[in-house]
């Protein structure tokens, strides 16, 4: 049945068309149903002179092998066949693929059968692989061990002290790449099992791990992105390895998020991680003062061009794709949520100045996203030290000629109005004007044809959060009502959507206003009912919900 099975394989890998496909994978379904078929794939693996039979032969075995309930149907002689013919054949192959999809196989059975203790031979295996003096083998055995931690987890404890002991050493092999790396995927795959007694072993590998991501960093980004993840498992699992390492950790993140040559996502990651320390361990890094230093990093980065900068709706929005810009900025809104503000705040003002005069329409940007973010964690004391300051440099920002610059004033001015209630109410005089002479130039661009007046989704959402709780909107209802109510009468490619804007923000408005808002509601019903009669279309939909 071997000889029969490897031409069908080899069929199914040399047809790639999708009729070459359905009928190869139709005869292997029927091969299936033979028991033989395991050993008959054993076979192919251990005796074919075709890697890419050996290796497709190991894939589908470990498919049919991976499920516990067919493992348990496996005669006692057959499995044991089995495994010594995986560990030959792990031993016996040549090809990294193929050993990679042998170990794989084997991380399926040793599922099943090492938490046990009816595999010993696998863990004697692989600690000879990993000590060998051939680099090949040991590349190998770390990948099998990777693959080993991350299937039974909890199951592999008992090893976890010899293991660790071995890792000290293959952490800081630099014979090749993988060694290292394997290394810290598979101690990525123990961190949620470690308990007290692994703790301080752990612990001591952590400097060697700082050091060999910094190293595969300028070699391989994409394994070195990877291995920041251990210590995302160690933050939410056993924070207290790194603690004694939260200076060391950030300084590698804040090289690695301030390196241009390295890709975004890698970039990314480290502003991420960094942001994941200060949610746990914030006083350690007030007390080994690395505020000033994190700031000194992300504040330049929230200052580079985005993809998004065009779009008047993307620092709320969950959907993009996050960049350095916008992850540098959650990373200062995570400082001010968990920072002392007294401290926080004059550190970063040191970069808000300048940034506010500067010329450069992305720095102008950046400081009013920072003045924006820091609204919520940092209300108290804003309204006692800065309110007035800050509003009157968003209302310059709102004026701004640029759009990039405007939108961000804008954004400004909804999470001023949410978080900093009612005092912000005071400012309405000054912030008002300035909205009701927007929505009315909009209004205007719309009627005039323009298909994408500039900040019109940041105008309404600046106009709807600073309406929605300002306790004395009786004195602006005239003009805010008119500017409103014009939306509501335009037929343009956009109407729809703005339309919707305008009713949203009229709700929010005739919350406000209570009964003040009654010489209107005549109106605006009228309206509605209009859009309501309607015939409906995937379009005005929206509308009418």
């Amino acid at each position: 049945m071997a000889a029969s099975l490897e031409s069908v394989i080899l069929s199914l890998l040399q047809n790639t068309t999708n009729e070459g496909q359905a009928e190869g994978f139709k005869q292997i379904q029927n091969l299936f149903k033979d028991p033989a078929v395991n050993i008959s794939l054993c076979n192919c693996i251990t005796q074919s002179k075709d890697p890419h039979v050996r290796k497709y032969a190991a894939l589908l075995l470990r498919r049919r092998l991976l499920k516990a309930k067919y493992w348990r149907k496996v005669p006692p002689d057959v499995k044991q066949g089995l495994k010594q013919n995986m560990l030959e054949a792990y031993v016996k192959e040549t090809e990294k693929l193929v050993r990679n999809a042998i170990a794989e196989l084997i991380g399926a059975v040793a599922k099943h059968e090492l938490s046990d203790g009816k595999w010993p031979e696998l863990m004697e295996l692989l600690n000879q692989s990993i000590r060998s003096n051939n680099v090949a083998d040991r590349e190998v055995g770390l990948y099998s061990m990777s693959v080993i931690t991350k299937a039974l987890g909890q199951k592999l404890k008992p090893h976890y002290k010899s293991l660790l002991g071995l890792f000290q050493k293959t952490l800081t092999d630099r014979s090749s790449v993988e060694i290292p790396y394997y290394t810290i995927r598979a101690l990525t795959h123990m961190v949620c099992s470690i308990g007290t007694e692994e703790l301080n072993l752990f612990q001591s590998l952590v400097p060697n791990i700082i050091m060999m991501i910094k190293l595969l960093a300028s070699d391989d980004q994409e394994k070195a992105c990877e291995s920041l993840e251990v210590f995302d498992e160690l933050i939410e699992s056993e924070v207290s390895v790194i603690s004694p390492h939260i200076k060391s950790l950030i300084e590698l993140c804040l090289e690695i998020a301030s390196t241009e040559k390295f890709d975004t996502e890698f970039r990314v990651k480290a502003v991420n991680t960094v942001a994941y320390l200060i949610r746990l361990k914030k006083k350690a890094i007030m007390k080994q003062r690395l505020v000033q230093p994190i700031l000194e990093v992300f504040f330049p980065l929230m200052c580079l061009p985005s993809p998004n900068d065009a779009d008047d709706d993307n620092e709320d929005d969950d959907d993009l794709e996050q960049t350095l810009p916008s992850a540098a900025g959650q990373a200062i809104d995570v400082m001010a949520l968990q920072l002392p503000p007294g401290k926080f705040i004059p550190l970063l003002m040191h970069h808000l100045e300048p940034a506010l005069e500067s010329q450069n329409p992305l720095c102008k940007k950046a400081a009013y996203l920072a003045i924006s973010v820091i609204a919520e964690g940092c209300s108290e004391f804003i309204r006692n030290k800065y309110l007035q300051n800050f509003i009157h440099v968003i209302c310059r920002g709102i004026k701004d000629q640029n759009a990039i610059v405007r939108n961000a004033a804008l954004y400004a001015v909804g999470q001023y109005a949410e978080y900093l209630q009612p005092e912000i109410s005071a400012y309405a005089p000054e912030v008002l004007p300035i909205l009701f002479e927007y929505l009315q130039q909009t209004s205007m661009l719309l009627q005039q044809g323009n298909k994408d007046p500039p900040s019109l989704m940041r105008t309404f959402y600046a106009v709807e959060r600073f309406c929605e709780n300002l306790e004395d909107i009786e004195p602006y209802l005239p003009n805010l009502m008119n500017c409103l109510s014009m939306f509501l009468t335009i037929n343009t490619e956009k109407s729809i959507t703005v339309k919707e804007l305008a009713i949203e923000a009229i709700g929010s408005v005739a919350a406000a206003a209570k009964s003040a808002f009654v010489p209107y509601f005549h109106a605006i019903v009228e309206h509605l009912k209009r859009f309501i009669s309607e015939k409906q279309t995937d379009s005005t939909r929206p509308l009418q919900i």
